[in-house]
């Protein structure tokens, strides 16, 4: 019995053994990955900040090179004119007159003032007198239309034109005379007022009646007092 006791403690603990190498093992595995990736990230912001530096550097020298570029550029020389020589001082020219020429002499004539004209010895031509025009000629048995007379129209009497017409457009009738109102012209007027220099007398129901100028007028609805 002890002999299998010491066999089956054996067993187990070369099984825990390898328990152990099996965790150690996958732990190493997973642990370098992550070692790995550390050191290529490094490497890679090493060589982003190489890059930087080396494009600031080129940007500069090229920034110092513009200026020196453009002021290495000279500009030709310009040809000064070319002064034409001076023309030497001509010496006045001296014309000799021919010898035994005649000499002659200027002299001044006086023109001769001309005699004015006397007034009377200039006649104008008289006017001519009016002559009669040639006479038209008569035809026998013929004579000229006498124009048409025009009759002037006869003046208007002041008071049709100075006195409006007066149209009753409607009545609004009540059993009270004064509530009654009369619709004279587009505008409402009771017994009484005055509308377009008329006095409204009375409003019946389907006629009014006014007065003007001691006129007595009577107006039915829809109707004028300019027809009448």
């Amino acid at each position: 019995m002890s002999s299998i006791l010491k066999a089956l403690k054996k067993l187990e603990d070369e099984k825990i053994a390898q328990h152990e190498e099996s965790k150690r093992h996958v732990s190493g595995e997973i642990l370098k990955p992550q070692v790995e990736k550390g050191v290529n990230a490094r490497w890679l912001w090493l060589l982003a900040g190489a890059s930087a530096v080396v494009i600031l550097l080129l940007i500069v020298a090229l920034l110092r090179k513009a200026p020196s570029d453009t002021t290495s550029i000279k500009t030709p020389p310009l040809a000064a004119p070319e002064l034409s020589p001076t023309p030497a001082a001509m010496e006045p020219l001296t014309v000799k007159a021919a010898e035994g020429a005649p000499k002659t002499t200027n002299h001044l004539i006086s023109p001769v003032p001309a005699k004015p004209l006397n007034s009377q010895t200039v006649q104008t031509p008289p006017p001519p007198h009016n002559l009669p025009g040639p006479a038209e000629p008569e035809l026998p048995g013929f004579k000229a239309p006498e124009p048409p007379r025009v009759e002037a129209p006869a003046p208007k009497s002041l008071n049709a034109s100075a006195e409006p017409a007066l149209t009753l457009n409607g009545i609004a009738w009540n059993r009270d005379s004064a509530d009654r109102l009369a619709i004279i012209n587009g505008q409402p007027a009771r017994v009484g007022e005055i509308v377009a220099g008329a006095v409204v007398v009375e409003v019946l129901q389907d006629r009014a009646r006014l007065t003007r100028n001691g006129k007595s007028i009577e107006l039915s609805i829809g109707k004028s007092s300019a027809k009448e």
